[in-house]
């Protein structure tokens, strides 16, 4: 149930007429009546502190005899000198706010000899970016809450996260990007128990500039329906203590591709499942390299053989996509949709030796980055190093493997369901610990060497 405006929804009630000569059946068993709310004392939140008022109260399901409840208070909030008001809206038409007023949302639990009480948020919403468009709105469900924000300038975002109760554990989170001038944006999902991240690229269904992207308000990408979907390019641009020479093995803080059905399954965008068992796990770090990991299993269970020909298009191969960022107008997941095929290079790293082949959008005398092998556990670890001249690097990226014989490719799986020299297929990037990250979450070395991403714990 959605609380982020007030409305009551009006219910009809029908009766059905028998003729009194017709045999009466049996009376279905009646439909258990909604169990009440238990009583909410407005004081509870609001004791002793002047102008407050309990503006709704929900239900967010039960649990060993105890009933969760989230509620709504507004506080006044006069503006500063210099600063923007505070306002929450009163209905789902912009311009008509309650100004001067914050908000607080509070979980309640009921059952015990007293109830309990939580302040989960307090927000301020002063119109979150230029455009003055804020909006704050929750999604009361059975064991779950989720905080919805929206707000931008030309630029609009609208982001999700969601939380398990009681013990509001971290859930997911939803980001979508858009820009008001342009046919569509971006959505990303995010799955802390797999550690899979995916984003998708729409068309904006609407001709209203000011309207938001249609698909944003939607829970997964299958109900989005985009045009390509992706798993997102992770990067880590700090590292805030961990010693790059202490990781031995990437995990869930890199992005995964597979070829097996499962939360990481990359898009076979060329050829046949042949069988195999393939991993890919890759990590963008700083603005230079991109860190690669593969373990490939073929049918009959033993370690693919990598072999060379004098053609790297017949070789087993990676290949990377990816947007050179000095020629995109400003950066970031909301620009892909305006990045010139100019901006797309393409390059090739040979497995059997690292060699790298330059690809489409390199001419003259533009160099490739180069392949490095690492040292360490599984059968292949190497990184890819951009040439200096070439930061900032990736403001998009997609990855490929292919399996070949020798003569031909015969399958290959990507990280998206990529289109030959289309901008918006690729993925953007996002910074585990940059503009995008929750502050709770965070990128450790565990005590087998293993580069994980560790999920908030909660509010």
């Amino acid at each position: 149930m959605r609380f982020g405006r007030l409305w009551m929804p009006l219910f009809l009630l029908a009766m059905l007429a028998f003729p009194a000569f017709a045999q009466q059946p049996a009376a279905a068993p009646a439909a258990p009546k909604a169990e009440a709310l238990p009583r909410i004392n407005p004081d509870d939140f609001c004791k002793g502190r002047q102008g407050c008022k309990l503006l709704w109260s929900g239900d967010a399901g039960s649990q060993d005899k105890r009933r969760f409840i989230i509620s709504e208070v507004a506080l006044p909030h006069p503006a500063k000198d210099g600063e923007k008001k505070c306002r929450r809206p009163q209905d789902k038409r912009y311009g008509e706010f309650l100004d001067n007023v914050s908000q607080e949302i509070w979980f309640s639990t009921y059952g015990g000899l007293l109830p309990e009480h939580r302040k989960l948020f307090e927000l301020c919403n002063d119109g979150y970016g230029s455009a003055n468009i804020g909006e704050d709105s929750f999604i009361v469900g059975k064991q779950h809450v989720t905080y919805r924000q929206a707000g931008g300038d030309n630029n609009r975002w609208v982001w999700a996260r969601s939380y398990a109760l009681p013990n509001l554990g971290y859930a997911g989170t939803m980001r979508c990007d858009y820009k008001t001038n342009t046919s569509g944006g971006h959505i990303r999902l995010m799955n802390y128990e797999t550690g899979s991240f995916t984003s998708g690229y729409s068309p904006q269904e609407s001709d209203d500039s000011q309207s938001s992207f249609v698909d944003c308000d939607s829970d997964n990408l299958s109900a989005a329906k985009p045009k390509y979907k992706a798993i997102d390019t992770k990067q880590i641009s700090s590292f805030l203590g961990i010693k790059l020479e202490d990781v031995k093995r990437l995990g869930t803080c890199a992005s995964i591709m597979t070829s097996q059905p499962g939360p990481y399954q990359g898009h076979a965008i060329y050829g046949q499942d042949d069988g195999a068992d393939v991993m890919v796990r890759y990590l963008r770090i700083n603005d230079d390299r991109l860190w690669i990991e593969l373990r490939d299993v073929e049918a009959d269970k033993t370690p693919r053989v990598f072999k060379s020909t004098d053609n790297w298009a017949n070789d087993d191969r990676i290949e990377i996509w990816w947007l050179d960022q000095r020629q995109i107008p400003g950066k970031g997941a909301v620009d892909l949709e305006d990045a010139p095929r100019r901006a797309l290079r393409q390059f090739s790293v040979r497995l059997s030796d690292l060699k790298v082949f330059a690809g489409y959008g390199y001419g003259g005398n533009q160099k490739v980055p180069e392949a490095e092998r690492r040292q360490g556990g599984l059968p292949l670890a190497f990184q890819i190093i951009w040439p200096p001249d070439q930061y900032p690097s990736p403001a998009g990226l997609a990855l490929s493997y292919a399996h070949a014989d020798g003569n031909a490719t015969k399958v290959m799986w990507a990280s998206s369901t990529f289109k030959y020299a289309d901008p918006q297929s690729l993925s953007p990037v996002y910074d585990l610990q940059g503009g995008d990250r929750d502050p709770r979450e965070a990128c450790v070395i565990t005590k087998d060497g293993v580069l994980d991403l560790i999920a908030p714990k909660g509010l």
